[in-house]
């Protein structure tokens, strides 16, 4: 797709009498699907920076129950079609004119963090230091194997997505990848490294069980 054609994508519909329901159906369009984003997909930078402040409030109720805190010290985010076409629009919204390669380029980098495969993504951030988180990081991949999610009777552990040095950096893609069903167990994510067990909260599952389609995608028992 040339620039000229990636700028002439139409921005959502907005009629005057009520802007925020056009927005709140083109956000809901946009996580209705689980297939890769396409540049059609997004804005013109200038469409988005417009209508961003429209835009943020949607966003923001999307992802709160897919955030969740670990012994206050990190943050797991899970991770939508849709907050994936929020991290591009974010990305590209001070390149009004960026090069179709740009663009491919960009798009390529986030969206593996679209759920796939039965599969969960999530974002891993750290928001603090201290000894304990030090040495948590240092373990790298180890360290990873052993944070748990467990949701509809199916467990899922944690992968990297991309390649990890000598520690895991501040921010970590990461897939959950379902791996044994273990029945009569409350849903939760467990993290031992960082004395984290947390009951899912039901707005968090029922936000995780649409990222997994199910029971299309994936049975859970």
């Amino acid at each position: 797709m040339s620039t000229a054609e990636w700028r002439s994508v139409p921005p959502p519909p907005a009629p005057r009498r009520d802007p925020l329901g056009a927005l709140s159906t083109y956000v809901s369009s946009l996580d209705a699907s689980v297939l890769p984003l396409e540049p059609s997909d997004i804005l013109a930078a200038r469409t988005y920076v417009r209508l961003r402040k429209l835009f943020l409030p949607l966003l923001l109720s999307h992802k709160r129950p897919l955030r969740l805190s670990l012994g206050g010290v990190a943050s797991l985010v899970f991770e939508t079609r849709l907050t994936a076409w929020f991290q591009v629009q974010e990305e590209l919204r001070f390149h009004p004119g960026p090069e179709a390669h740009q663009l491919a380029e960009v798009l390529e980098r986030i969206n593996p963090l679209i759920p796939r495969g039965g599969e969960l993504r999530a974002s891993l951030l750290f928001e603090r230091g201290g000894d304990a988180v030090r040495a948590l990081r240092h373990e790298g991949v180890e360290a990873l194997s052993r944070l748990r999610v467990v949701l509809g009777g199916m467990e899922f552990r944690a992968r990297s997505l991309d390649p990890i040095g000598r520690e895991l950096p501040s921010v970590t893609f990461l897939a959950f990848t379902p791996e044994r069903v273990i029945s009569g167990v409350r849903d939760h994510l467990a993290w031992p490294a960082l004395g984290a067990d947390l009951a899912l909260p039901e707005v968090t599952v029922s936000a995780l069980r649409r990222s997994l389609r199910a029971p299309s995608r994936l049975r859970l028992v």
